[in-house]
């Protein structure tokens, strides 16, 4: 069998349509939040946000948003401690996830996960210049390019 006739097998393995099993709660959870209440409340937030840009000045936004520079010491023994210290959170992290109450409510792990594995990384991945190409910092080029 060739390779390309195997990957075509795994590939049609994996994909084969079978029983989903699904987990569910004792009960159904369902929120009972006025939801009406927070659309309104963000589409406020977005027209405001949309008028604040039309009025602030371009010149005001770009030194809002411009790179600034983040002088670190370069040690790499600060490194390895903090990276230790990522290491055993996230452990820890785990250790609860698993073990803590089933609630995710009450379980500390969705929101370190929510928080921390979004939130958290993606923001961390764009201050770092991650994704779009450049080494470093935000690329506030086609940002002055398109306010001015």
């Amino acid at each position: 069998m060739t390779v390309r006739k195997l990957i075509f097998v795994v590939k049609l393995a994996v994909l084969w349509p079978g029983t989903a099993w699904a987990h569910t709660s004792e009960q159904g959870f369902v929120l009972l939040l006025p939801t009406g209440v927070y659309t309104a409340s963000g589409v406020a937030v977005v027209a405001l946000t949309v008028a604040l840009l039309i009025a602030i000045p371009g010149r005001f936004i770009l030194t809002l948003f411009r790179e600034r520079s983040f002088a670190a010491p370069a040690s790499e023994n600060l490194r390895t401690i903090t990276s230790l210290i990522s290491f055993l959170g996230m452990l820890a992290a785990i250790y609860i996830g698993l073990t803590g109450p089933r609630d995710p409510l009450s379980n500390l792990m969705p929101l370190m996960f929510w928080t921390i594995g979004w939130i958290g990384i993606s923001k961390t991945v764009r201050s770092s210049g991650g994704g779009d190409g450049s080494s470093g910092g935000s690329s506030g080029g086609a940002m002055a390019t398109s306010i001015q």
